[in-house]
């Protein structure tokens, strides 16, 4: 079960969750489903709060643990190519040693002898960085990509993309959350069109926040 809740300006998280968790008791006895007479599990999980200003989705409550394995196998891959990575360099340290004694009897400063290896180390790890996010990239759509379906399509991308979407008439359904709020900032959904969109309204319905929910189909 979801609820979307607001807090008090001078609320905090932590304290909302305390005062959830201390009801939680007297919610589950008052909504407590039974089957023949039979009490059954509800509301056995305590109760937790997450930021919804990107939205809520399934998706992350199926898939969170394996992506958190994923990221778990990548950073040790990580960190056992930074450490042999970190062996070659002192072992090529240690063979430079005598060509650095030297260049130090010759009246080298340490830091022109330092300087050689800090470029070295940038230099690798701008390369690593750069590959790391290339690689990230590519591998986040790949993921995604994974995770679609023939019949539940999922695609990866922000108020950009799904602009794009509906200028090209992709979209046949919207479903619109109105908060009571106003911002003056953000990006607008309709941006640039080409024809106008004729929207039905099939679904609207309302909460106790003063949200709305209104779910539109196009007319073609």
């Amino acid at each position: 079960m979801t609820v979307a809740i607001r807090l008090r300006p001078e609320q905090s998280v932590d304290a909302a969750v305390a005062l959830l968790r201390g009801m939680q008791p007297q919610i589950r006895q008052a909504a407590q489903p039974q089957v023949q007479g039979r009490a059954l599990e509800f509301l056995t999980e305590p109760f937790a709060l997450t930021r919804i200003g990107t939205g809520t989705s399934g998706l992350r409550a199926t898939y969170r643990r394996p992506l958190l394995a994923v990221l778990f196998v990548v950073g040790l891959v990580l960190l056992l190519a930074c450490a042999n990575i970190a062996n070659l360099q002192l072992a090529r340290a240690a063979a430079r040693g005598h060509e650095w004694s030297l260049r130090r009897a010759l009246g080298a400063s340490r830091w022109r002898l330092a300087r050689p290896l800090v470029i070295e180390s940038l230099l690798m790890a701008a390369l690593g960085a750069g590959g790391g996010l290339a690689f990230a990239s590519w591998a986040s759509r790949l993921v995604v990509a994974g995770m679609s379906t023939a019949s539940n399509r999922i695609a990866l991308g922000g108020a950009a993309f799904a602009q794009s979407l509906t200028r090209l008439g992709l979209v046949d359904e919207y479903r619109l959350v109105l908060q009571p709020i106003a911002l003056g900032r953000g990006l607008p959904l309709f941006k640039d069109l080409v024809v106008p969109i004729r929207f039905e309204l099939v679904e609207a319905e309302t909460y106790r926040t003063g949200a709305a929910l209104h779910v539109y189909h196009v007319v073609r």
